[in-house]
């Protein structure tokens, strides 16, 4: 909001507004109106069937070529949102209700982890990659597919390695490794390679990569508060599209506001973790599980585009979901999960 009024003055005051109520009432409703695994349970199921649904209605879009979703409602109302009619494999790029195919893809995608561990059955487990792979597949989105298998190469590593002791630490380690192996050993770097070849054609990777180089030089240029669209130095061919969530909001609202943004997803992260670490029940680990493959998902997806339109709010929502389950009521490991009483001994 500061940066937003700084920037561009009084008259914005109804713009920072804005992004300030769609980041902040998203995650405090999730903060605090989630207060139990039956809950979240009820929140899946729902997700499921929204995913399910908007899947199935992408297929005759990028069939027949038409925004039914969006055209409809034009007609209607008088009112239209522009996507361009980008297509691959001679298929349209499905954007469903939402205002960009890698929108609707990465929504999509990152509800992987998240209906995975809350399946009771491995047929549901099933229906549950089924319908998110097809929404993210007709998305035909590099960002969906690349956080849909990254959760899915997450939730293998997860289920191979239980025995394994402190195999986060063990993770973390040859993450950090493998970047800096990349750093060194690669003229372009880990970002260029990942925006290199996590792509579905050479000129968006280069695009992109371009997009890095005349962008962060601004972002070191205005540190605190960002800059306008206008007062970017990019080259007069390149759009005004920034598909880095990270970097556009360091572009636009300064670092400081980035720092934010990854210190309120590393708390609640760490938060979610302390908890998986210590529950002994099996659906709240699972719940904690999932959120967490779904953060990393969603992070490294942020590298790749922009969170704008539904996907904010979203992604506000996701966080307070994330901060609703650190905080959920410790059970016990009995059948009939009573809560532990306040006199009971605790055990480490």
């Amino acid at each position: 909001f500061l940066s937003v009024v700084i920037r561009s003055g009084v008259s914005a005051i109804d713009l920072g507004g804005q992004r300030f109520l769609e980041i902040s009432v998203s995650y405090i409703l999730a903060r605090t109106l989630i207060i139990d695994r039956s809950q979240i349970s009820s929140m899946m199921k729902l997700l499921l069937f929204i995913v399910a649904i908007l899947g199935i209605l992408a297929i005759p879009e990028a069939i027949s070529h038409y925004r039914f979703l969006h055209e409809i409602p034009r007609k209607l109302t008088g009112f239209y949102y522009y996507i361009s009619n980008d297509t691959r494999m001679n298929m349209l790029r499905a954007s469903s209700t939402f205002e960009h195919p890698i929108l609707f893809g990465l929504f999509a995608a990152s509800s992987l982890a998240l209906l995975w561990y809350t399946a009771k059955t491995a047929a549901q487990r099933f229906w549950r990659v089924f319908f998110t792979g097809l929404a993210a597949f007709f998305s035909l989105s590099s960002a969906a597919i690349l956080v849909y298998g990254l959760q899915l190469g997450l939730i293998l590593l997860e289920l191979t390695t239980r025995w394994l002791p402190r195999r986060l630490t063990v993770f973390t380690i040859s993450l950090i490794s493998i970047i800096a192996f990349l750093e060194l050993a690669s003229n372009r770097g880990s970002i260029r390679l990942i925006a290199s070849y996590l792509t579905f054609s050479a000129h968006t990777a280069y695009y992109r990569i371009n997009q890095w180089i005349f962008t962060i030089d601004d972002v070191f240029r205005h540190p605190l508060f960002g800059l306008k669209m206008s007062q970017w130095t990019r080259p007069a061919w390149m759009t005004d599209s920034i598909d880095n969530h990270w970097l556009f909001i360091g572009f636009a609202h300064g670092s400081p506001a980035v720092l934010a943004l990854w210190g309120i997803m590393l708390v609640v992260f760490i938060r979610v973790l302390h908890q998986a670490r210590t529950t002994k029940i099996p659906e709240k680990r699972a719940i904690e599980m999932a959120w967490i493959i779904a953060a990393i998902a969603l992070f490294m997806g942020g590298w790749t585009v922009t969170y704008f339109g539904k996907m904010l709010p979203y992604y506000a929502f996701f966080l307070g979901l994330g901060s609703a389950i650190a905080r959920l009521p410790i059970e016990t490991d009995t059948p009939t999960g009573q809560p532990v009483p306040d006199d009971a001994p605790v055990q480490n």
